[in-house]
């Protein structure tokens, strides 16, 4: 994982990735931020921001062996 933070002045932004993400493909995720006096605060801005989406991964359960099986 990778991030850069960069405070756009127009709508097109040049971002420049490592050479390992090079020929990969890539999810690009844009994530409003407010600037935090410290990480308990960002944390905080994070959870808020990932909670109004309302997704429940507690149904998504697995045993280590069914990864060994195939």
């Amino acid at each position: 994982m990778w991030t850069q933070t960069v405070i756009p002045t127009e709508s097109l932004v040049t971002v420049k990735i490592p050479e390992a993400f090079v020929n990969q493909q890539l999810e690009i995720v844009l994530i409003p931020m407010q600037l935090a006096e410290d990480k308990e605060t960002r944390r905080d801005q994070l959870h808020a921001f990932f909670a109004q989406f309302q997704a429940d991964a507690g149904l998504l359960n697995y045993e280590r062996d069914e990864l060994y099986e195939r």
